[in-house]
């Protein structure tokens, strides 16, 4: 499944450091995916983040393109990450 988890107005620098934050938060192991429009600045900009705050190396990212269906509706500066995050505990009945 595809989500848009959110929209971050502003500067792309900006929007690229919110999902290497986000990323971070809840990344525990496994593969990490950086996936652009027609975007390789920006793409490289994600890459060297997650690669420095995530410990990886360049290696270990995945880099790829989104399909041209994806990119008529999003636009060619569209970046994004894929990874697996851990899933949140399910809350205890009381």
């Amino acid at each position: 499944a595809l989500a848009l988890y959110s929209r971050v107005r502003g500067r792309m620098e900006r929007a690229v450091d919110h999902m290497v934050d986000e990323v971070q938060r809840t990344y525990k192991s496994g593969i990490v995916s950086v996936v652009e429009g027609i975007a390789p600045e920006l793409r490289e900009m994600l890459v060297r983040k997650l690669s420095q705050r995530l410990g990886l190396n360049r290696e270990q990212i995945l880099e790829t393109r989104i399909g041209s269906a994806l990119l008529v509706h999003m636009g060619k500066r569209v970046v994004g990450v894929i990874w697996e995050q851990e899933p949140e505990p399910e809350p205890q009945p009381s």
